[in-house]
């Protein structure tokens, strides 16, 4: 879904929990760091992260130059008989969307690098009281206080620290060129609503076993 072009004059600032700061317009709702958005497209391979001006930011990489473009050999079918050109991948020059990062305490796991094991999101106290035995309060007392059971944080944070949005950086750019850095937000804007789509389908398929 394309989400509505953005005026970044119109939000205020929001201050949050661990020194935070969020956006808040009545229209376009909260601007957010978005770590889970940032996190997974931190982890994805075909970008990068790279850092300018002294910032770090993440790299959204693209060719849109790319061709399939024929090598003037010949490649053999299996029968031997019969032969095909050789096409190979152009990428062209590469263009490169950057998002300005900044470094929070990570919301999934409030800055603690692990979680407790959604396996056990949804049970019961007569289900700690069935599956645990005699100790069954310590276990359930041990999984919602300690970290006896806990796993990675589901945002791969870096010991309790995850990457997010710098949104306070781009609203101070926008002064220099409201058009620009306006759409610009949009654009940024655009991905994160994709990432939730794509995520919300994903949960889909797999409650739905496919």
């Amino acid at each position: 879904m394309k989400v509505k072009e953005t005026d970044l004059g119109t939000f205020k600032v929001c201050p949050g929990e661990n020194g935070k700061v969020y956006y808040h317009d009545s229209v376009y709702g909260y601007l957010d760091s978005e770590q889970s958005f940032t996190m997974y497209e931190v982890s994805n391979s075909s970008n990068e992260m790279v850092v300018v001006n002294n910032r770090q930011h993440l790299a959204f990489v693209s060719y849109p130059d790319g061709e399939w473009v024929t090598t003037g050999k010949m490649i053999p079918r299996e029968s031997g008989i019969i032969s095909d050109p050789e096409r190979v991948f152009n990428h062209g020059e590469p263009v490169r969307f950057m998002i300005p990062l900044v470094l929070e305490i990570c919301e999934r796991c409030e800055g603690k690098g692990t979680m407790g094991n959604p396996a056990f999101n949804g049970t019961s106290i007569e289900w700690w009281q069935e599956s645990g035995g005699p100790d069954w309060q310590e276990d359930l007392n041990e999984y919602m206080h300690g970290d006896l059971y806990d796993v990675q944080c589901e945002f791969h944070c870096d010991q309790g620290k995850a990457w997010g949005i710098d949104w306070t950086y781009i609203i101070g750019q926008w002064k220099d060129d409201p058009r620009v850095i306006n759409d610009y937000a949009t654009e940024i804007r655009q991905l994160v609503s994709e990432y939730y789509d794509h995520m919300a389908e994903r949960a889909s398929e797999e409650r739905w076993g496919y």
